[in-house]
């Protein structure tokens, strides 16, 4: 294999991504012309380390092994895990959209909701929201398998930590929460399943969630504190049960979407 070739590049750059080093993916990217546009490219830009300003290179590195900073952790340092927790699940998407075996897959899910689309919408435009909605992917990565299968294939490239939490993932079920209190950039909700509480962050939604507001959704682990997971949907109080139910039942993607969407 001529790793000098485009392709090949763009391949290790995502085992790079994959590994959690976004120094050596970005170099792979510039070698195979990447432009600045390309999602890997804005991906790893986002996590990036910039070397620290108030440390020299040949100064001692700031860990306390005594070797010189070059030597030590220039280029090695690794972000906290609660901020890599959209970059693991960017890497699960990366792998159900750019491998082999689960375009046909998503195509069914996002036709399940672009059936609910605005009627003067094109059937196109609508399918095409819908391959992006969060709703569909994270039914896909999910419900689907795709994100098991993304453990079990690339899961050894993980990150120890990262690894260790995508299999909290994949043990962490959709729910139907009740938004209890909106404290500032927090939220405090409850599984009405299993009565659990969690403190999860004010999503970015264009609108504030509502204290007896419903939502489904996926509240998982995110490192020291607890995060939403594929976006969210508002449930109307009438539907409430109904969807426990579903959920209840193990639904694969599509049925999930398809009942969700109606």
């Amino acid at each position: 294999m001529d790793v000098d070739w485009p392709l090949p590049l763009l391949d290790l750059a995502r085992f790079a991504s994959d590994r959690g080093d976004a120094e050596h993916g970005l170099a792979l990217l510039h070698r195979a012309e990447a432009p600045p546009d390309h999602p890997l490219v804005q991906l790893l830009q986002r996590y990036r380390i910039e070397p620290r300003g108030d440390l020299g290179r040949n100064e001692p590195c700031w860990c306390g092994s005594g070797r010189k900073y070059k030597k030590c952790h220039l280029g090695r340092e690794e972000l906290p895990l609660a901020e890599r927790v959209a970059w693991l699940y960017t890497k699960a998407g990366h792998y159900m959209l750019l491998d082999a075996g689960w375009n046909e897959s998503l195509m069914a899910v996002a036709l399940e909701r672009a059936r609910y689309a605005d009627p003067d919408e094109s059937t196109a435009d609508a399918l095409a929201e819908a391959m992006t909605y969060p709703l569909v992917i994270d039914a896909v990565l999910f419900e689907g398998g795709a994100f098991a299968e993304f453990l079990a294939t690339r899961g050894s490239l993980l990150p120890d930590d990262e690894r260790a939490l995508a299999e909290q993932w994949l043990q962490t079920d959709r729910s139907v929460f009740e938004i209890e209190q909106v404290n500032g950039a927090s939220v405090r909700v409850r599984d009405v399943r299993t009565d659990d509480v969690h403190d999860v962050p004010q999503p970015d939604l264009g609108r504030r969630l509502k204290p007896g507001q419903l939502v489904c959704a996926r509240v998982v682990p995110a490192g020291d504190a607890m995060a939403w997971l594929g976006g969210l949907e508002a449930v109307d109080p009438d539907d409430r049960d109904a969807l426990i139910a579903l959920l209840d039942s193990d639904p694969d993607a599509a049925t999930l979407v398809a009942e969700m969407s109606g």
